[in-house]
This record gives C-alpha cells, sequence and structure tokens, in this order.
C-alpha cells in the first residue's frame, strides 16, 4: 500500500512516481499529481501572463549572470534542434509574409529581414524554394553573419 498514492485534486489512486518529490509530503511526494500540477501551472500562467514576463524581463534586465545563461542555453538548443529552428522559422515567414510587405507598391522589389529587421531590396535575399515567396527569411549579410560565426565555434 506504501507504493500507492491518492491525488487530493483528481482523486485518481497512482503510483509514487506519478507524483513530484516533496520532503514534506506524505511518503516524501507532492499531495498531488504530476498531471494535475501540470494543469494548475498552465492555468496560472495562463491568468497571469503579463506578471510573469514583466518577472523574465526584469530578471533578464537586473541580473547578468542570468541572461549569460538564458543565452548560452538558448544558442545550445537552437545548435541542437537546427531542423525545428528552420521549420519554425519557415512557418514565421509564411505566416507573416504580409508583414514583410508593408508597402503593396513595393511588395515586388522589397522584403524585410528576419533577423536584423531591415527593409532591403529582394536581391539582398538568397533564394529559397521552400518559402512561400521563394526567398530566404534572412538577408545575404545576416546569413554570412550567421554561418562565419557557427564556423568559428567548431
Amino acid at each position: 500500500m506504501g507504493d500507492v498514492k491518492t491525488c487530493t485534486k483528481c482523486g485518481r489512486v497512482l503510483g509514487l512516481d506519478k507524483f513530484y518529490n516533496n520532503k514534506c509530503g506524505l511518503y516524501g511526494k507532492h499531495s498531488r499529481c504530476k498531471q494535475c500540477m501540470i494543469e494548475i501551472a498552465a492555468e496560472y500562467e495562463g491568468s497571469h501572463r503579463d506578471k510573469i514576463n514583466k518577472r523574465n524581463r526584469d530578471r533578464l534586465v537586473n541580473d547578468a549572470e542570468y541572461a549569460a545563461r538564458t543565452q548560452k542555453a538558448s544558442r545550445d538548443w537552437r545548435k541542437k534542434n537546427q531542423d525545428i529552428v528552420c521549420e519554425s522559422s519557415k512557418r514565421y515567414c509564411g505566416k507573416n509574409a504580409e508583414r514583410n510587405r508593408a508597402d503593396p507598391k513595393d511588395e515586388i522589389t522589397m522584403k524585410v529581414c528576419g533577423k536584423c529587421h531591415n527593409r532591403l531590396p529582394r536581391s539582398e535575399f538568397h533564394n529559397s524554394y521552400g518559402m512561400p515567396d521563394g526567398k530566404n527569411c534572412w538577408c545575404k549579410k545576416c546569413v554570412s553573419e550567421y554561418g562565419k560565426k557557427r564556423r568559428s565555434k567548431t
């Protein structure tokens, strides 16, 4: 009987591996199961999004060590998950094609770079046949800088 516990939120009887650790709780586990805790956290984050975003922005600005750690973790994740980043970038560019063409008169000749956000002639973008407009999301200069930076780190 010691290897199961009842969740106080959903009432299900589950194995102890379905509860987070809590040294003050019965059997050293939290009173609510992991699934209920995830739902509670998601509900809180949804209803307190502005407060959480402000706290995170303030911490990034005021805690240089935290900001550096966060940036390094983000770079490492992007490096390990390049295929996901590429797909996400394609989806973003596809969904925001109108944003990249602010002036209807120059939609054929101009485009906004997704990295530096400069409005440049379309000739400053590499061809990318997988993209909705046939051009890469980043300008040639940003692609070149990114490639040089990536090659220099390895």
